[in-house]
């Protein structure tokens, strides 16, 4: 992650628009964040707050307007997935992982890493066309990332891995995931709560 470039940018733009950022986490980087913060009047503009269980985060999903991930590197960013899920417009970096799941101009913007006013400007549109973002950030997540859709993708590999054509059958075909991918987080109940958000929409 790469918390300073976001606070830069929005130091870049704060006098052009109002906002409120939210900033979720802790780290090594925490003292140098709030120095920072601190000693450019940004103060009335940043929260930063202890990482939170899944239902205290989904009521700051809930009240947000726009996502932001600026990341040196990401392997996956399950947390972009999550976000879209709840209809959030996002703005990341093209840093790995996220790149696959935004659409430019469609349900966020993707921005060069360790940019501040290229990552500014990307924020500005985000929230202009915040409700049409939103609004793609779910038909999409619901159409890339549903259970249905997941499920597809499955059974297609699994022929093609055995070289044997689909069958039509009657018998239905069970699967039980436990934990369907690893990451540094909590995966499992992200991924429960992502799938949620989608088939619910």
């Amino acid at each position: 992650k790469d918390p300073m470039t976001l606070i830069k940018a929005i130091e870049t733009i704060k006098n052009k628009i109002s906002l409120q950022v939210i900033m979720v986490g802790e780290g090594e980087l925490k003292s140098k964040m709030e120095k920072y913060i601190s000693n450019h009047n940004l103060k009335e503009i940043f929260r930063i707050i202890e990482p939170l269980e899944k239902k205290e985060l989904e009521k700051y999903y809930l009240q947000s307007d726009v996502f932001v991930l600026p990341s040196k590197e990401e392997a996956y960013g399950i947390v972009v997935l999550e976000a879209l899920s709840y209809g959030l417009p996002v703005v990341t970096t093209r840093s790995g992982g996220p790149s696959k799941f935004i659409n430019e101009n469609k349900n966020g913007y993707l921005v060069k890493k360790e940019n501040p006013v290229q990552l500014g400007n990307a924020i500005i549109k985000a929230i202009i066309n915040q409700k049409r973002l939103g609004k793609n950030a779910r038909i999409l997540a619901k159409e890339q990332f549903s259970w249905k859709k997941g499920f597809s993708k499955f059974y297609n590999l699994y022929f093609e891995l055995f070289k044997e054509p689909a069958k039509k059958t009657k018998n239905k075909i069970s699967f039980v995931i436990e934990e369907p991918f690893t990451f540094n987080t909590p995966a499992p109940s992200r991924i429960s709560n992502i799938i949620k958000n989608i088939e619910e929409y």
